[in-house]
């Protein structure tokens, strides 16, 4: 899947491909994170894979360190040191804390002793951070999704019994890149802060890890299927499946989806494969391409943080690939663009989120924030003008909050996301009253 998400934080930077012995990897991976934190990274990449070559630059590779603690604070101890061996080639991970959240160091090996990968992604929790939350008003089941041949870890979220027996439910869906069911980054959980308080409101959630995280070290077995709906449509159609025929106390009629970010881009895609689905609720989706979307993003964030030093113009040329598939003038051997498989990028220009939406006639409500940088305003303002006079379909845009939905500084910027933040209520009061309406 995915190998830098620049569409998304930088915190969610991946870059892996292919390629096994655990004796000295280990040692190796260590002296490679030091090297790493001390920017001093020419001897790494000159021993990287040419695959990975193609995905990072040099100067990219010796500004990671200073990218990631721009986001997470300062580096505090390593631990869990791992090595195992698969598909061909030697994975070395360790658990990383920061001021703010730990992540997940991973690097591999090929068998010629060459660098294949390395990812810096979220940590899964701790066990002794796993809680089956509790509250007066609501409860939780934990459950295995079982989506094709995955099976992703979920949480039902159930509204007080008595009150509401029957309970209307929201399938949440993720944005891009490995996410949690709570779809956390970094102290910031917004999955569960919309699951408590809809159920607070008499409303079932079912939000479930996404396959791109629960299974993100085995990915690359299946990088000749990555498309949009492998990434995001397949989990939230299986979602709907076990809630609709599964013996769950929710009322079966009214199974609403929430999409976040590109889990709203998507949700249009969702509804029009399954016409059971009740309505939907599109939280930040991007109108245009995404690739364009990106490139919004990329100039925005180069015009605050400069500092980050990758190379811009490289990543707009790559980008500028995307719009060639297809024609001519693209060459049809090229396996990647922006370290993302080609075949992800052809799923992109095939699918059309506003002509999906118009012919969706189910209750639609469409969201965003004017402080989100990832997805800005100038969005909605397009579903507005694309989708105007549709009756079925309502939009809304929140003041001062950030792509989280969650209070954002003056210039809306990754520092949005530091410490500790919940969704603001009126947001999760607006899309009950949606759910309860409909």
């Amino acid at each position: 899947m995915k190998r830098i998400i620049l569409a998304t934080l930088l915190l969610a930077t991946m870059i892996y491909t292919y390629g096994s012995e655990c004796n000295g990897h280990t040692e190796r991976a260590k002296a490679i994170l030091t090297k790493i934190m001390n920017a001093d990274t020419d001897s790494i990449y000159d021993t990287m894979s040419a695959e990975m070559k193609q995905g990072i630059q040099r100067q990219q590779l010796k500004s990671i360190w200073a990218i990631l603690t721009m986001q997470v604070g300062e580096y505090k101890s390593d631990s869990e040191w791992n090595c195992t061996e698969q598909d061909g080639l030697t994975i070395v991970t360790a658990r990383l804390s920061f001021r703010t959240m730990d992540l997940e160091y991973t690097v591999s090996f090929d068998p010629a002793g060459n660098m294949a990968g390395l990812f810096f992604t979220p940590a899964p929790p701790k066990e002794t951070e796993e809680k089956t939350a509790e509250a007066p008003d609501y409860t939780e089941r934990r459950i295995t999704l079982v989506s094709g041949e995955f099976k992703l870890d979920a949480i039902l979220t159930l509204p007080d019994s008595i009150k509401n027996p029957n309970p209307p439910c929201a399938i949440l869906v993720h944005g891009s890149g490995p996410s949690d069911k709570d779809e956390t980054i970094m102290m910031r959980k917004p999955f569960k802060d919309l699951a408590e308080g809809l159920a607070s409101h008499g409303i079932a959630t079912l939000r479930y890890d996404k396959r791109t995280y629960a299974y993100r070290k085995e990915m690359n077995r299946y990088e000749d299927k990555a498309t949009l709906d492998f990434e995001t449509t397949d989990d939230a159609l299986a979602a709907f499946r076990l809630l609709n025929e599964g013996n769950t106390p929710i009322d079966k009629d009214r199974i609403f989806v929430i999409g976040h970010s590109l889990g709203a881009m998507m949700t249009p895609r969702i509804m029009e494969k399954e016409s059971g689905i009740r309505g939907g609720i599109m939280m930040s989706a991007n109108a245009t391409r995404l690739d364009s979307v990106m490139l919004y993003q990329i100039n925005y964030l180069d015009s605050i943080q400069p500092s980050m030093n990758y190379d811009k113009e490289k990543t707009i040329k790559e980008l500028e690939l995307i719009a060639k598939i297809g024609t001519p003038q693209f060459d049809k051997d090229t396996k990647y663009i922006i370290n993302t498989p080609t075949c992800y990028w052809e799923s992109v220009i095939s699918y059309n989120q506003i002509n999906t939406a118009r012919k969706i006639d189910k209750p639609l409500f469409i969201m965003g924030c004017d402080k989100d940088y990832q997805v800005p305003p100038s969005e909605l303002r397009k579903w507005e003008n694309a989708l105007h006079g549709k009756p079925n379909i309502s939009f809304k845009e929140y003041k001062g909050l950030s792509h989280l939905y969650m209070p954002a500084g003056d210039t809306p910027s990754p520092t949005d996301y530091f410490g500790e933040g919940h969704m603001t209520e009126n947001v999760i009061e607006d899309i009950a009253e949606f759910i309860n309406d409909n």
